[in-house]
């Protein structure tokens, strides 16, 4: 009886903040309110086909407009995630750089449309090709990583993004393989070429001259600096160039890496 009474106390204040933070905050003024139904797989005009990926805040679902035809990915993160000053900072920020996206050109791929119901917020982006993890599964490159030309493209291209978002003030947070997709050509003779990158996954991501934000510690494992492993960070830049360190000897290494 208590715990259903606590939690029902917490979807009240819930429903308290998300009605009053569009009306204080620029990032989430502009952010689409329940007024469409989810059921059977279907979010707004958006039919789910499949899950593509997920992580400790939300998923990644294929879907497809049920007006236009056109295949985009939904974003889907429960707002229980959203239950500190912190948490609700990475959220305004990664919704205003998504929405700002052409200041980095060619390298974030931009939100076409913020919505959210009384428990998820909704992110609609354009479908791009697959991420670096799963290209490397291609062919022979698992074994011997991308291959010269497209690490050049690859790592040329994400180098471009983060210095992008460094000089906006931003440092991205948890750069890894599934966080940068790529597009990709199939040459006459079995190689593939890359024709296209993209930054994805600003979940993380933070204003480093936030102190709320700045010194946490976060990432994925295998691509977290030391100092974000110790709780130490002084610099999220300097921490992103570590994680960009270590996506360059996976892409050049393969299974070696």
């Amino acid at each position: 009886m208590v715990t259903t009474k606590y939690q029902k106390l917490s979807a009240d204040m819930q429903n308290i903040l998300w009605k009053y933070l569009p009306e204080k905050l620029d990032e989430f003024r502009d952010v689409r309110g329940p007024t469409f139904s989810v059921s059977n797989g279907l979010v707004g005009d958006y039919q789910a086909i499949e899950m593509v990926g997920h992580g400790k805040f939300g998923q990644i679902i294929s879907c497809q407009n049920v007006k236009t035809g056109g295949h985009v990915i939904l974003k889907k993160m429960s707002k229980s995630c959203v239950n500190s000053i912190a948490s609700l900072k990475r959220v305004a920020c990664e919704i205003k750089l998504l929405n700002t996206a052409s200041a980095v050109p060619q390298t974030l791929l931009p939100i076409d449309e913020v919505f959210q119901t009384n428990s998820h917020f909704y992110y609609i982006m354009d479908r791009f090709g697959r991420d670096v993890f799963d290209f490397m599964k291609l062919g022979e490159h698992s074994k011997r990583g991308v291959g010269y030309e497209n690490a050049v493209i690859i790592f040329t291209s994400v180098c471009e993004g983060l210095a992008s978002l460094h000089r906006l003030g931003y440092a991205h947070r948890d750069m890894k393989s599934e966080n940068v997709l790529v597009e990709h050509d199939l040459r006459p003779d079995g190689t593939y070429i890359v024709t296209g990158v993209k930054v994805i996954d600003l979940g993380l991501a933070c204003d480093m001259e936030d102190e709320t934000t700045r010194y946490e510690s976060c990432g994925s494992r295998g691509f977290m600096a030391p100092e974000s492993i110790m709780r130490r960070v002084q610099n999220p830049a300097v921490s992103d160039a570590w994680s960009l360190a270590c996506l360059g000897l996976e892409i050049i290494l393969g299974r070696q890496w």
